[in-house]
């Protein structure tokens, strides 16, 4: 059997970027410092369920539903070095209460949307030092299908495609409650949009956040801040609304900000499994919602270097 402290170095480096202007604070969230053993591989699947009812105006809003499907992978490429891939399948909704606007509208503006979230690829590797754990990445990400509803309440992100640039940093405390720190952060550069007439793209951002994890007897629990703020951007008010507001292009050109906190409970399923539940809140937002509260519940299964499907 792995020992707990194998299972924590495991994790999977769930993450799934919150800088879009609808996103909310996806509990698959976990940064790890540690990458996977030579030789060894790990998979991810879940399912969560987010709402929120307040605009980009601090309005109320028709109520959104956003189910999601989550689906990520990450195999060895060698010694301290790791490939992820992840996908995100959603549908997003309103429950349309025509008393709280903006909905039922003319258009497709409400329209219930089934898509894939922005997903990619990630190459991490892990720096030896004498201290804390290191760990330094490079990813790409894109959700470029997702031009023809990007302007929708409801889209399921911007058609944008991106490069991001990762620092993890990991202290792991012995004793009698072992306690795992980590602090990381992510540069975010916006390439462009993928629409017909080129659309406008999300500014580039920067984003970073900090937990921490001890174990509860077979459990353990894991309690996490994460922050991000675009670069660029307008704020809302009269020039967002008579410029863009008209657009497709209306929440790319918001200069959307965040702070939300995250629990997530860990339960082990034998040697080589794990139950995940997680509970996010954002707690203080700027042009974008800010009652944003979301839940999921996936497993993980890790497949050590001896593993072979025969």
């Amino acid at each position: 059997m792995l020992p707990p402290s194998a299972h924590r170095r495991t994790r999977t480096c769930l993450w799934v970027p919150l800088w879009l202007l609808l996103a909310l604070p996806i509990p698959a969230l976990a940064e790890t410092a540690h990458v996977l053993p030579e030789g060894a591989a790990a998979i991810y699947s879940g399912l969560g369920a987010g709402t929120f009812a307040t605009g980009s105006s601090g309005l109320d809003r028709d109520r959104q539903l956003r189910l999601r499907l989550d689906l990520y992978a990450a195999v060895s490429l060698g010694p301290s070095l790791q490939l992820s891939a992840d996908l995100q399948g959603q549908h997003n909704r309103v429950l349309e209460d025509p008393t709280q606007g903006p909905c039922p509208a003319a258009d497709d503006y409400c329209d219930p949307t089934t898509a894939f979230g922005e997903s990619g690829v990630h190459l991490r590797r892990q720096v030896e030092t004498r201290g804390p754990a290191l760990t330094l990445g490079l990813g790409a990400r894109s959700d470029a299908w997702n031009g023809e509803t990007r302007g929708r309440w409801t889209n399921a992100g911007l058609a944008s495609s991106s490069l991001v640039a990762t620092l993890v940093v990991e202290h792991e405390r012995d004793g009698t409650r072992p306690l795992t720190l980590v602090g990381w952060a992510h540069g975010v550069r916006v390439l462009g949009t993928s629409t017909d007439n080129g659309g406008h793209s999300p500014s580039s951002a920067v984003m970073g956040g900090a937990s921490g994890a001890t174990e509860l007897g077979p459990a353990s629990i894991e309690l996490a801040v994460n922050g991000m703020t675009r670069l660029g951007g307008l704020e809302y008010g009269d020039a967002w609304v008579e410029t863009w507001r008209p657009t497709d292009d209306r929440w790319a050109a918001l200069r959307y900000r965040h702070l939300a906190a995250r629990a997530k409970l860990s339960l082990p399923l034998g040697p080589l499994a794990g139950l995940h539940l997680s509970v996010g809140r954002v707690l203080l937002a700027a042009n974008g919602p800010r009652d944003a509260l979301d839940v999921s519940l996936g497993v993980h299964r890790y497949f050590p270097p001896s593993w072979s499907p025969s």
